[in-house]
């Protein structure tokens, strides 16, 4: 028996992952609040949007869940905004708007650092870029360590707490 009065959702927008030159995943996380539920994204090259992927139905929980989308055709240098939008019978709710672009210009190491164990990296990249960082021991096994934390006109940094013999990013 339910006495208290349903909640609206709640939708929490994360960033993009999977980024090419012309596809990527967005992501976010979704609570029902208990009602059936539908999610999708809003997505362009402005704030306005425009365009939008397809609705998925939610399962009735009061948990979070985890919902992403792949989109394509965009194009190269070209900045894309997204936020996702959750409906049920008692609201409607939008995530935060997050946007993303894709580099042609790879990012390149600076500095690498050791010091008590944590290693910091350091490198130079597309200003407005996240960069994923993954290492590996052996070349043929990666770990994703996390994304590098911007600093100023696109230096990065990054600090690598697992100390390692020998790493590969």
């Amino acid at each position: 028996l339910r006495v208290a009065p349903f909640q609206p959702p709640i939708a929490v927008t994360l960033p993009a992952s999977s980024i090419t030159s012309t596809s990527a995943a967005l992501n976010a996380m979704i609570d029902p609040n208990g009602l059936a539920s539908a999610a999708g994204f809003e997505w362009g090259t402005t704030t306005s949007y425009g365009l939008t992927t397809a609705l998925i139905n939610l399962p009735v929980t009061t948990d979070a869940l985890w919902l992403a989308a792949g989109i394509s055709g965009l194009q190269r240098g070209q900045t894309y905004h997204f936020r996702v939008a959750v409906s049920n019978s008692a609201s409607t709710a939008q995530g935060a708007d997050r946007s993303f672009v894709w580099s042609p210009i790879p990012p390149r190491i600076t500095s690498f650092r050791r010091t008590n164990g944590t290693g910091t990296l350091q490198l130079l990249g597309q200003t407005g870029q996240t960069y994923l960082i993954e290492a590996s021991a052996n070349l043929t096994h990666w770990t994703n360590l996390g994304t590098a934390d911007e600093l100023v006109d696109g230096s990065f940094t990054f600090a690598d707490a697992p100390n390692l013999p020998s790493r590969f990013y």
